[in-house]
């Protein structure tokens, strides 16, 4: 993929924090045209501050967030190059889908093709509805259209396939992918791994207020450090000196291990593990071989990132 010389919207090492506990911690954050960016992690790992920040919604305790590469986000100028989606709607309650839409269109002399933004989202039957009719994925994707109207160089979408329906999250993946490819820089988060994996030209990890790790889904995968992988759930300590020994690549969480590695090396040491298991020399709960996935490498990376906080004393 060919980037321009310049990031459409970019955080340079961002740090917010709120009393004593730091949201995000010199979080550093950049995407281009025609590119969809996915960030990915758990509840409270800083996606959401830091696409706020990058909306100019909130601002910074240090670092900057620029727009277009000199436009700070939350003046008139970058706001009329952002489209936003948050993940609760602002929209009054009282207010019906269309007139949310004329609102929004009023605002541009080329507001874009509005009537395909309307249809892509699936909107049309639902024109006529008050916001407070709506379910939360149609007011999820009412929230959507609204953001693509006059025609955005950044699109800042939080969790945008929430509560829709998997026909519904296929539609507007498709929109996003065409919007993408007409030149739009799209920044967007998700809990779903799956689409983050189907979905993303390149991927940033959060945990803990930090960047974990950026780039495509191959370069994330590639860095577990194999093409295979085994967990092994609950395993006592005579698994792990026999994982450690192993010299394979290996990731923790509370209540595992994984290990990643050429295909042959892993399956290998899981045939070790079931046969010292048969013979009473090791003992876990249950053990699992397979091609690496991004949820594999995601979990490794956020335990990870987690420690390294705890070893410094912070949240």
């Amino acid at each position: 993929m060919t980037f321009t010389d310049h990031p459409v919207g970019m955080l340079d090492s961002v740090t917010k924090r709120y009393g004593a506990k730091t949201a995000v911690d010199s979080v550093d954050l950049d995407v281009h045209a025609r590119e969809v960016l996915v960030v990915v992690g758990p509840n409270g790992s800083g996606k959401t501050t830091s696409l706020e920040i990058l909306s100019g919604l909130r601002s910074p305790d240090s670092g900057r967030a620029r727009i277009c590469g000199q436009l700070e986000p939350g003046g008139r100028d970058a706001r009329l190059t952002t489209g936003v989606q948050l993940q609760e709607s602002r929209l009054p309650s009282g207010i019906k889908a269309k007139e949310a839409i004329q609102a929004k269109t009023c605002l541009f002399k080329d507001p874009g093709p509005v009537d395909a933004v309307v249809d892509a989202m699936g909107l049309g039957p639902h024109m006529g509805r008050s916001v407070d009719k709506l379910s939360g994925g149609w007011q999820r994707r009412l929230d959507v259209a609204i953001a693509c109207i006059g025609r955005p160089r950044l699109l800042i979408l939080d969790e945008p396939t929430s509560g829709v329906d998997p026909d519904g999250r296929g539609e507007m993946w498709r929109f996003f992918r065409e919007i993408r490819s007409a030149g739009t820089a799209i920044v967007t988060s998700t809990h779903d791994l799956a689409e983050a994996e189907a979905f993303a030209d390149r991927m940033t990890v959060m945990s803990a207020g930090r960047v974990a790790d950026t780039g495509t889904v191959a370069e994330i995968l590639d860095h577990a450090g194999g093409d295979w992988r085994m967990r092994v759930d609950t395993p006592d300590a005579r698994v792990e000196r026999v994982v450690q020994a192993s010299g394979l690549e290996v990731g923790r969480s509370p209540n595992s291990l994984s290990v990643f590695g050429p295909r042959e090396e892993v399956k290998q040491l899981s045939r070790t593990l079931e046969d010292q298991y048969e013979q009473g020399e090791v003992r876990y709960r249950d053990l699992l071989t397979g091609a690496v996935r991004l949820e594999d490498v995601f979990a490794t990376m956020v335990d990870t990132t987690k420690a390294e906080r705890s070893d410094h004393g912070r949240d």
